[in-house]
Order: C-alpha cells, then sequence, then structure tokens
C-alpha cells in the first residue's frame, strides 16, 4: 500500500433507542490505497459504546469518539 490513508469508521456496537438492531463493531481503524481501492484492517474495538461521531483534534494526533 503505498499511497495508503488511514480510514476511521465508527458504528452502533450496542442497541439505541433509534436503532434496535446495532451488530456494528464500534470503531474500526482501516488502510484504504487511493490507487488500487485496496482496503485492508488494522484494528477494531467494541470498548467505545456506540462511536458513531468521531473528531479528529487539529493536528490529527488524537481522534476522540
Amino acid at each position: 500500500m503505498q499511497n495508503a490513508c488511514l480510514v476511521f469508521v465508527g458504528s452502533l456496537n450496542r442497541e439505541a433507542p433509534y436503532f434496535q438492531g446495532a451488530r456494528g463493531v464500534g470503531l474500526g481503524v482501516y488502510s484504504f490505497d487511493e490507487e488500487t481501492l485496496e482496503t485492508r484492517k488494522l484494528t477494531e474495538t467494541g470498548d467505545v459504546d456506540n462511536p458513531t461521531f468521531l473528531s479528529v483534534t487539529p493536528d490529527g494526533s488524537h481522534i476522540y469518539a
């Protein structure tokens, strides 16, 4: 993956009043190659409840869910 960028994905991993069928993993980090369109899972965690809103610090050093 020569031209890879990181992709952070938040998903519902616990049932919520607005979505009863939650089956997501929580927070996932993936590598995406912009040339080949290849995606590779780097890590996933279910330690965060329903991380559907993600925010990155201006310097890019932290992500909050």
